[in-house]
């Protein structure tokens, strides 16, 4: 996620038109996919292969392949 503070002009432009809509500006071509993104990092590891229900990580992207590729390294966690 941009922060201002750490990364300067490239995340007031992702905060300004959209973190999905800037980074494929920025990386014109690659498959991008979101995920991760909405949880912290602490509770990711916390919550990782506990017994129970499992956290929802919602996942974005435009690219089926990359997405098949994201949902399992979201299964995997």
């Amino acid at each position: 996620n941009p922060y201002v503070q750490r990364d300067g002009e490239m995340a007031a432009i992702a905060l300004e038109k959209g973190t999905g809509v800037a980074s494929a500006e920025f990386l014109p071509g690659v498959k991008l996919v979101r995920a991760f993104n909405a949880v912290s990092w602490v509770e990711v590891n916390e919550e990782a292969h506990r017994e129970g229900e499992l956290i929802a990580i919602p996942i974005a992207g435009d690219d089926q392949e990359a997405l098949a590729v994201a949902t399992q390294l979201v299964i995997d966690a």
